[in-house]
């Protein structure tokens, strides 16, 4: 079970006990501080997680000895958060020292030796010269990889699907770095791109882009920061932003209007929600599933009101969403909540408001791309099954992700094994085949990638090699 609003809640009541009743230097703060550090790692704020480990780090550096356990564990912790920055030097530095301090502490066979040894030489492995400049030699692909389609009306704050025109050329920068953000293109074919979480924390700024003069101008700002959401465009040119993480797990809904550039709340779902997929059904109403809450809820934009509908039979999350052509909209793949990839996908018909299994995919994934082909397939594509990421692809009868205008699909960045690419692949799908192309000019994950009116596809955002982006391009 992963309630992690309500675990961060009882760590920091655990860790106000303790600052007032223990010296400021007492081990048992650095527990507190290292598992407040685990949930903000877990649902991936690295940086407020960064903090916290370092706090326990300190602690434990003033009152351990230099070559006690808990050291080793601080310092693995920290590795992790900085290999999940893609910071790879660094956090082959903290690595190294979690080994140093556990050879010395520990017996050979100790399950976290062990640990820290498979954490090092997966980095050794893993980081070279040609990962740390991302170098597009990966082949592997991940859930925060980019993939769009100018007819998808699925919505998730990691993956989009994006259209094709020779190489790539930089375009004007947004005015603030972020990613985990959600990026709309609007009926007057301006790009909004809203929230996301940056070096400061979680954004309420909102930006627009112009694709006929490449710069962004900045908006009205969402009444609640907030990452991890979903935004979904309505049949007026209104943008339904929902859900979220920001301080905690979010259930409030917002509404932008492009006419005058102000945001207005909506009615709240009935639960928190982030990780979820948004969906535009074919009735115009907008269903949430999934992520932090197990629910499945149905916004309708006449009425401003939630409601809950059928449960998926799966509680799932980093799941994939797609509307497909005969109105069922097809769930796959995922996190369960005890932190497993499912191989299962599920149906949601709207008519009825249930959720039927359907064939399983052949591997388990999540973080992945979906997209729906001109031949009604969906074309599933990377993600992460746990312990490594995935180049597999596999089709879906019928399907999700995103196409370009000459029916291929474009999937750029992500993360791999080596880091965060800055390789693009497209797909052909008469013939089933992947094909590099040029490089991106920065590597990037958990960015965004719009299909503009023009054809070109508009990446922007995302982070790499340790820093948050603002940086946009054109493909």
């Amino acid at each position: 079970m992963s309630d992690y609003p309500k675990a961060l809640s009882y760590y920091e009541k655990a860790l106000v006990i303790r600052q007032q009743s223990l010296p400021s230097n007492h081990p048992e703060l650095a527990k507190s501080y290292n598992n407040i550090g685990s949930v903000y790692g877990e649902i991936g704020d690295y940086p407020k997680a960064l903090s916290y480990y370092e706090k326990a780090l300190a602690i434990r550096q003033r009152s351990l000895p230099s070559n006690h356990s808990d050291l080793g564990d601080s310092y693995n912790n920290i590795g992790l958060v900085y290999k999940n920055m893609a910071d790879y030097p660094k956090a082959l530095s903290y690595y190294e020292r979690a080994v140093q301090i556990g050879q010395q502490s520990l017996p050979t066979n100790y399950p976290h030796l062990q640990i820290y040894k498979k954490s090092l030489e997966h980095q050794i492995t893993s980081t070279s010269p040609s990962s740390l400049s991302s170098s597009s030699s990966s082949s592997s692909t991940s859930s925060s990889s980019s993939s769009t389609t100018s007819s998808s009306s699925s919505t998730s704050s990691s993956s989009s699907t994006t259209t094709a025109v020779p190489g790539w050329t930089t375009t004007g920068n947004m005015s603030f770095a972020r990613y985990a953000h959600t990026a709309s293109v609007l009926s007057n074919g301006s790009v909004l791109v809203a929230g996301g979480l940056g070096s400061a924390g979680y954004l309420n700024i909102t930006e627009l882009y112009n694709p006929s003069t490449g710069i962004w101008t900045t908006t009205g700002n969402m009444s609640v920061a907030r990452g991890y959401h979903t935004a979904s465009a309505l049949a007026n040119g209104s943008i339904l932003v929902a859900g979220g993480y920001s301080s905690g797990f979010l259930n409030s809904a917002e509404l932008y209007n492009p006419l005058t550039g102000i945001w207005t709340s909506t009615g709240s779902m009935n639960a928190a929600h982030a990780y979820h997929t948004a969906s535009t059904l074919a009735n115009g109403l907008i269903s949430v599933a999934g992520g932090s809450s197990i629910s499945v809820e149905l916004y309708n934009p006449s009425t401003g009101t939630w409601t809950i509908t059928e449960s998926m039979n799966v509680a799932r999350y980093y799941h994939t969403a797609s509307t497909l052509t005969n109105g069922l909209v097809l769930v796959a793949g995922g996190y369960y909540y005890d932190g497993n990839a499912p191989y299962s996908a599920e149906l949601y018909n709207a008519s009825t408001g249930t959720w039927t299994t359907t064939g399983n995919m052949s591997f388990v994934r999540a973080y992945h791309t979906a997209t729906t082909l001109a031949n009604g397939l969906v074309l599933v594509a990377g993600g992460t099954n746990g312990p490594g990421f995935l180049n597999s692809t596999e089709l879906y009868n019928p399907s999700t992700a995103s196409i370009l205008t000459n029916g291929s699909v474009l999937v750029t960045g992500g993360s791999g094994s080596a880091g965060s690419p800055n390789s693009a692949e497209l797909y052909n799908p008469s013939i089933g085949t992947w094909t590099t192309i040029a490089n991106m000019s920065i590597a990037r994950s958990f960015h965004t990638a719009s299909i503009l009116a023009n054809g070109k596809v508009l990446v922007a955002g995302g982070a790499g090699s340790g820093v948050y982006l603002n940086s946009a391009e054109l493909y």
